[in-house]
């Protein structure tokens, strides 16, 4: 992600200028744009799109969208894409996130100078999300359920309730309309949505999905089960026919019990690039899913579909999936740090005396599971899986204890 920081005090509007401006005289090519519903998210989009229709390209502006809207028009319509979101940050930060025209998120560096003379671009605005929901309505059937729907206050508030009625499905709301200030935390980690699974007992709901703010990734709640994105990612190696995948350095240790997975740094541009040069069907993990039949960007809304597909198929409870593959449990905690690095460093020396993976971060793998400790901007994400709940918390508290924070 480029221009990721605090807006207004990392990042400013003037930085979103200066960057697309490059970006568009590098491109050549127009370009979709789209942003979340974060404070700083639209006045940043304005800025890029300034900058891209300065630089000469021609810009479709598709308004408030999760970023799979944007990756998704990219690979259909085989142009640039660019969306403004920062997930899983806070609320006050923002980033952009880039899209070539295969959908594939790149990171490339800009040396392109612009050029005197260019004739600005044309502007135009365009509501490709009907064509979305159009796609994702064609490609799965499921049966009518009785589902809790969080979206994190995002833009997949306006989209994901209208498919599920859409298939019939009775659909409960939480967090669906847009702010900038959402009522839980973005990243929907166990620790993040268990009002959802007290929703879903009270209403005597099938299943709970929530998302993140920029419609990445997701968790299903269960009865007591939840499924993450790299979980639900493992039913379907388990149970459609998906054997091999790549996936992140923190994605679910129940993918290597179904089948084949490559483990790679945690970075969609890195898991979809070499999904798209092995060609393998599926990858993720912490990041989300992606199909690459589909797009090489993660996509929730596809994942879901994908689930509730499956459950609709084997005429089974989710529950009774996920019991069917080992059990793990699993959460996430973002600490603020002022030396994100210099705090990984000093947890790597604690945990020397473990079996360690540095290839991203320091992941240490304990008696029943591990704990990973991956250096963000401004934070330290500390995520860990066990087989049972109590070593979850226990291996989290280890992470913070590696820190000098316990």
């Amino acid at each position: 992600m480029h221009l990721l920081g605090r807006f207004n005090y990392d990042v400013s509007v003037s930085d979103a200028t200066y960057f697309s401006t490059k970006l568009g005289f590098h491109a050549k090519e127009p370009f979709a744009v789209g942003c979340d519903s974060r404070a700083g998210s639209l006045p940043f989009k304005f800025a890029a799109t300034s900058g891209l229709l300065s630089s000469g390209s021609n810009v479709a502006d598709l308004g408030v969208v999760p970023s799979p809207v944007v990756a998704k028009t990219a690979r259909d319509e085989n142009i640039w894409g660019l969306h403004v979101s920062a997930d899983p940050y806070p609320s006050n930060y923002v980033g952009i996130k880039t899209y070539n025209p295969s959908g594939r998120a790149w990171e490339g560096d800009l040396t392109v100078n612009g050029h005197n003379g260019v004739q600005v671009g044309g502007l135009s605005t365009i509501d490709m999300v009907p064509n979305y929901i159009s796609q994702i309505l064609d490609r799965h059937d499921i049966e009518p359920m009785k589902i809790v729907v969080d979206c994190a206050n995002g833009p997949l508030g306006s989209m994901v309730p209208a498919i599920l009625r859409a298939k019939g499905c009775n659909v409960i709301e939480l967090n669906s309309s847009l702010s900038p200030s959402p009522i839980r935390e973005y990243e929907p980690t166990l620790s993040n949505v268990k009002n959802m699974g007290y929703f879903v007992s009270r209403t005597g709901a099938d299943l709970g999905v929530a998302f993140d703010g920029a419609g990445n990734k997701l968790s299903f709640i269960a009865g007591h089960h939840f499924v993450s994105s790299s979980r639900a990612l493992a039913l379907l190696m388990k149970f459609n026919g998906f054997r091999r995948a790549v996936v992140d350095i923190g994605a679910s240790s129940v993918l290597d019990a179904v089948g084949y997975v490559d483990r790679v740094p945690a970075s969609e541009a890195t898991i979809s690039r070499v999904l798209e040069e092995r060609g393998f069907s599926v990858g993720g993990g912490t990041m989300g899913v992606i199909f690459s039949e589909w797009s090489f960007a993660p996509d929730a809304v596809f994942l879901m579909m994908e689930i509730l597909g499956l459950i609709s198929e084997r005429g089974v409870k989710l529950k009774e999936l996920n019991e069917a593959i080992p059990a793990y449990y699993e959460d996430a905690v973002m600490l603020k740090a002022e030396n994100p690095e210099q705090d990984v460093d000093s947890a790597k020396a604690f945990l020397n005396d473990y079996e360690l993976d540095l290839r991203d971060g320091v992941k240490a793998f304990l008696d029943q599971g591990w704990v990973w400790l991956k250096p963000m901007k401004g934070f330290v994400r500390i995520a860990a899986e066990a087989e049972n709940r109590h070593k979850v918390k226990e291996y989290l508290q280890l992470g913070r204890k590696s820190m000098g924070l316990a």
